[in-house]
């Protein structure tokens, strides 16, 4: 996501619930917060959602020049 308006934030805070209820009823969940470098606004609003939400974050610094598939299978 390159930006935060009124809709995305509405679809983070929904999916950060579901993923909540879900720690909350037992299941191993994780939120991997990941940020470009030096977008220190980004990194921000996962640190706000952190305090909100009882989930575990974790928070990744992306090098812009250098993207990774942030999708992965395990």
């Amino acid at each position: 996501m390159e930006y935060v308006n009124t809709a995305s934030s509405k679809i983070v805070h929904d999916i950060l619930n579901v993923l909540d209820n879900m720690h909350l009823e037992g299941h191993k969940v994780l939120v991997e917060w990941h940020y470009y470098q030096e977008d220190e606004d980004m990194l921000d609003l996962g640190k706000e959602y952190e305090e909100i939400y009882e989930v575990p974050f974790t928070f990744e610094e992306i090098d812009f020049d250098r993207p990774k598939n942030l999708f992965k299978i395990d």
